[in-house]
């Protein structure tokens, strides 16, 4: 099921994206419990969709959740919680909370550079992350005009 989700989101079908994902977070609530990695992972997955379907509110509401109550029980230095954390990032930036975002994208760099080494794809794009968005503070360009 989780596969076929992605390739929903890979043909940016995001309702039934969404609802696939939100079939696997039930039932890996389900099967493996609130508080296990991979339903962690599920959250995020969920999360990730309805960034991308514009949902950014119920995103953040939804990773906001995770890191109050899975992140304490996953642990800080596991794979899943970087991501979590990299995609409320996202979300806060989103939003347009950007010292927020900024904020936690320096914690996100550091866990990922921890988690996954400082050559790892994740910490890369975490870094770049991090730094085009300072860039974007410092010269006051905060929309999607920076990127023309």
């Amino acid at each position: 099921m989780n596969n076929l989700a992605m390739a929903y989101r890979d043909q940016e079908q995001w309702q039934k994206a969404a609802e696939l994902e939100e079939k696997v977070l039930e039932r890996r609530k389900k099967v493996l419990g609130e508080y296990h990695p991979d339903t962690l992972i599920a959250t995020a997955n969920l999360a990730n969709v309805y960034q991308a379907s514009g949902r950014i509110g119920d995103s953040v509401d939804l990773l906001e959740g995770a890191q109050n109550t899975m992140i304490p029980k996953v642990g800080l230095e596991h794979p899943a919680t970087a991501r979590t954390l990299h995609w409320l990032a996202c979300g806060y930036e989103k939003q347009g909370k950007l010292p927020e975002s900024v904020e936690l994208r320096q914690k996100v760099v550091e866990l990922s550079r921890k988690v996954f080494g400082e050559d790892h794809r994740f910490t890369m794009t975490d870094v770049i992350e991090l730094q085009s968005l300072q860039k974007r503070l410092q010269t006051g360009i905060l929309g999607n005009e920076f990127f023309r």
